[in-house]
């Protein structure tokens, strides 16, 4: 048999890296548009509060999105990453400890970036272990 046969290859790390990947980048951007399109009024006050946090403006009197930004990045560049490492798994089944080590990394990365949005992570996870049990049929 040649390597492009698809019972040798690992569709549900694919899978579940694809729906991780996306979901991570989908929620990342939604915060990279967040902070770019807040409308600010007076001294740097937004004129409404996060929809994922209705008190965080009356606690904080306003929200900081500029402390956010690093921790958005993260969680896209991670969400791309497993993106990646779940398409080479599935593309060079061969190497895919390596590329199940990178999803477990970038996975536990995420987690620091999320933001309490930790269903992606946890797919990621379930992949990247998936993967490092994987054995060829």
């Amino acid at each position: 048999m040649n390597g492009s046969d698809s019972s040798e290859k690992p569709l549900v790390v694919f899978l579940l890296a694809l729906v991780s990947g996306l979901l991570m980048s989908v929620v990342s951007v939604y915060g990279l548009l967040m902070w770019l399109f807040t409308p600010y009024v007076g001294w740097g006050q937004p004129m409404y509060r996060p929809m994922w946090c209705p008190m965080c403006g009356w606690m904080m009197g306003w929200v900081d999105w500029d402390f956010f930004i690093p921790f958005i990045v993260l969680t896209l560049a991670s969400g791309i990453m497993i993106l990646l490492s779940g398409y080479m798994a599935y593309m060079h089944p061969q190497n895919i400890q390596l590329w199940g080590i990178v999803i477990v990394i970038f996975s536990v990365l995420s987690l620091l970036g999320s933001r309490g949005f930790i269903v992606g992570a946890i797919l990621g996870l379930v992949s990247g272990i998936l993967a490092l049990t994987w054995k060829k049929i």
